[in-house]
């Protein structure tokens, strides 16, 4: 380990020398080129040769000068790109949410918690909007099963339209009334 780690050090300080060396070797080299292509006094004159000094410089206006207009910033609010957007508090956005379906939502949540507590089963409190979920962490795989068969019902794949077969979330939607979600 202390060899490898001592080679490396070695190429890393070979390879810096190595680099510096040509840096100062090309840099001499290019100044001496231009030295011998370029005649002496011949670029001072070539540079102010079409300038011709005027007399006096030209006042400064005394009028302000007025500042050019600028657009008002968007409000954050109204944003997308915002960090502080958000889309479920804003009417014109798609993913907007009334107060009412909100109402009917927690409603939902909490018939769904009740069942599932009932059943012996966790469901954790959780908004779709953090893009969270109910499912409490740390279940093996049968228990993971049990949860979501205790949720959705027994045939996960291939759910009916029978709300006594689709779990409590099929009971929730039946007690609340619910058929959007």
């Amino acid at each position: 380990m202390r060899r490898s780690t001592a080679a490396f050090m070695a190429g890393i300080t070979a390879g810096s020398l190595l680099i510096g060396g040509l840096t100062l070797y090309l840099g001499a080299s290019m100044s001496e080129t231009i030295d011998a292509i370029e005649p002496a006094g011949t670029s001072q004159a070539f540079v102010t040769s079409g300038i011709t000094p005027t007399s006096t410089p030209t006042p400064a206006p005394d009028a302000p000068i007025e500042p050019a207009p600028v657009a008002a910033p968007t409000p954050v609010a109204l944003d997308p790109l915002s960090a502080d957007y958000n889309p479920y508090l804003e009417p014109s956005d798609p993913a907007f949410v009334t107060d009412a379906e909100m109402t009917t939502w927690y409603a939902l949540q909490g018939v769904i918690r009740q069942c599932m507590t009932e059943q012996g089963f966790e469901y954790l409190e959780w908004d779709w909007r953090l893009d969270e979920g109910p499912q409490p962490l740390r279940q093996d795989f049968a228990q993971k099963q049990a949860w979501l068969q205790a949720l959705y019902g027994d045939d996960l794949l291939n759910p009916g339209s029978d709300w006594q077969t689709n779990g409590c979330s099929g009971y929730a939607l039946h007690v609340t009334g619910d058929t959007t979600h």
